[in-house]
C-alpha cells in the first residue's frame, strides 16, 4: 500500500477509533434506553446524510469546471442549511405535540446530518486536489476534537442532544482548522473541460442510491428499535457502531485514496479505468479479510469487559456482522465509480436489492423466532447476499467502462 494510502486511512481510523472508544465511557454512564435514542438519532443522521450533501461528494473530484465546481458546491451548502432547518423545525413540532422522544430524535439526527454531510462535502475538494496530508490532518483532528467534547459531556452534563452536538462542533472545528481561504481556486485555464451534466435527474437517483446505501447497514438499529425498543436497540446500536464505525471510516478514508486515483484517470481521459478499479479492490482485500476474522473472533471476547455489565448481546452482535461490514469495506471504495460515470440510475437498483435482501433476512428471523439476536442474523445473512449482487454489478460496469 502507498505511502499516501496508508497516510489518508491511518488518519481517518485513528480519528474515528478515538470516537469509538468513549463507547464505553457512555455504556457504563447511560442506561440502555436513553443510549438506543442516541444511537437511533445517529443512524438516521447518517442514513440520511446524502440528502443533505446531494451526495456531490462522489462527483466533486472528478469534475474539471472550476465555475461547475461552485455551482456544485452552492446546492449542496443550501442542502444542508434547509436539512438543518427541517430538522429544528420538526423538533418543535414534536414537542408541542408531546413526543419528547421523537423530538430528540429528530434534533440529535438533524445535528448528525449536517456535520457528516459538510465534512464529506469539504473533504471531496481536498480529494480534488489531492491534498492527502491535509485530508489526513482533518480526520484525525474531526475524532480527536468530537471524542474530547462527548467525554467532557458524559464527565460532567450526561445528555444525549449534548453528544449530538458534540459531533457537530468537533467536525467543525476540523474543517475550519485545516481549510485554506482559496479553497475552490484550483482548476487551471486549461483543465476546462466540459463535464457530464449534472441535473435534477441525477441528484435525485443519487441521493436516493445514497440513502439506500446508508440503510444497509444504519438501518439495523433503525429496524430494532422499531421492532424491539429501544433498551434493544441500545445494545444493538452500540455493537453495531463500534464494529461498524472504525471499518466504514476506514473504508471513507480508503474511499477517499480511491476517488481521487480514479477521477484523476477519468478527468484525464488517458489510461484505462478498469486497471485502476481492480487495482483499488485488490489493495482493499486484505484490509477486509483482516477486519472480519477480527470482528468475528475479537467482539465476543472484548465486549463484556470493554462495555461492562447490562450489555450483554452486544459482544454476539458484533461477530454476526463481521462479514457484511468486511464486504462493505471491501467494496465501498470503488462505487463512486457509479456516480463518476453518471450511472447512477443502476447504483440506485443494485442499492436497492441489497437493502431489500437485508430487511428481507431479519423480518423473516424476526417473524419466526422474534429472537433480536437471530433477527440480525437474518440482516447479516442478507447483506452479505446483497454485497455479491454489487459484486457482480461492479464487475459488469468495469468490463464495460
Amino acid at each position: 500500500m502507498s505511502r499516501e494510502r496508508w497516510l489518508v486511512v491511518g488518519g481517518q481510523a485513528a480519528g474515528q477509533l478515538a470516537t469509538v472508544a468513549t463507547l464505553p465511557l457512555l455504556t457504563r454512564i447511560l442506561d440502555p434506553a436513553p443510549m438506543g435514542l442516541y444511537q437511533a438519532a445517529f443512524a438516521i443522521g447518517v442514513i440520511l446524510q446524502p440528502v443533505a450533501s446531494l451526495r456531490l461528494e462522489f462527483l466533486l473530484p472528478a469534475v474539471r469546471g472550476d465555475g461547475e465546481l461552485r455551482r456544485l458546491v452552492r446546492f449542496s451548502t443550501w442542502s444542508q442549511v434547509i436539512c438543518g432547518v427541517l430538522a429544528v423545525a420538526l423538533f418543535a413540532i414534536l414537542a408541542l405535540v408531546g413526543e419528547h422522544d421523537a423530538g430528540q430524535i429528530a434534533l440529535m439526527s438533524g445535528l448528525v446530518m449536517v456535520a457528516y454531510a459538510w465534512t464529506v462535502v469539504d473533504n471531496a475538494l481536498l480529494v480534488r486536489q489531492g491534498a492527502m496530508h491535509r485530508l489526513a490532518v482533518r480526520n484525525l483532528l474531526a475524532g480527536l476534537l468530537t471524542a474530547g467534547l462527548q467525554i467532557l459531556v458524559a464527565l460532567t452534563v450526561p445528555n444525549i442532544f449534548l453528544l449530538a452536538l458534540s459531533i457537530l462542533i468537533g467536525r467543525a472545528a476540523a474543517i475550519l482548522l485545516t481549510r485554506r481561504r482559496t479553497e475552490l481556486d484550483i482548476a487551471s485555464a486549461a483543465d476546462q473541460a466540459e463535464d457530464v451534466p449534472w441535473t435534477g435527474s441525477r441528484a435525485i437517483y443519487s441521493v436516493l442510491s445514497g440513502l439506500v446505501s446508508s440503510a444497509s447497514l444504519q438501518g439495523l438499529t433503525v429496524y430494532v428499535t422499531a421492532g424491539f425498543g429501544a433498551a434493544a436497540a441500545g445494545a444493538v446500536g452500540v455493537a453495531q457502531r463500534s464494529a461498524s464505525a472504525p471499518v466504514a471510516f476506514l473504508s471513507q478514508g480508503l474511499s477517499q485514496y480511491s476517488q481521487a486515483k480514479i477521477a484523476a484517470v477519468l478527468r484525464s481521459g488517458e489510461g484505462e479505468a478498469r486497471r485502476e478499479i481492480l487495482h483499488q479492490i485488490r489493495g482493499t482485500l486484505p484490509i477486509a479479510l483482516l477486519a472480519t476474522v477480527g470482528l468475528a473472533v475479537l467482539g465476543p471476547l472484548l465486549a463484556p469487559f470493554v462495555f461492562g455489565p447490562g450489555w450483554g448481546d452486544v459482544g454476539p452482535v458484533i461477530a454476526l456482522l463481521a462479514l457484511p461490514i468486511g464486504l462493505q469495506l471491501l467494496l465501498s471504495p470503488v462505487m463512486s465509480v457509479f456516480v463518476m460515470l453518471g450511472r447512477e440510475r443502476l447504483l440506485l437498483v443494485v442499492q436497492v436489492v441489497r437493502l431489500a435482501i437485508s430487511l428481507a433476512g431479519a423480518f423473516i428471523a424476526q417473524l419466526v423466532t422474534g429472537d433480536v439476536l437471530l433477527s440480525v442474523l437474518g440482516f447479516a445473512i442478507g447483506t452479505a447476499f446483497g454485497y455479491a449482487f454489487t459484486l457482480i454489478a461492479v464487475w459488469r460496469l468495469i468490463r464495460e467502462s
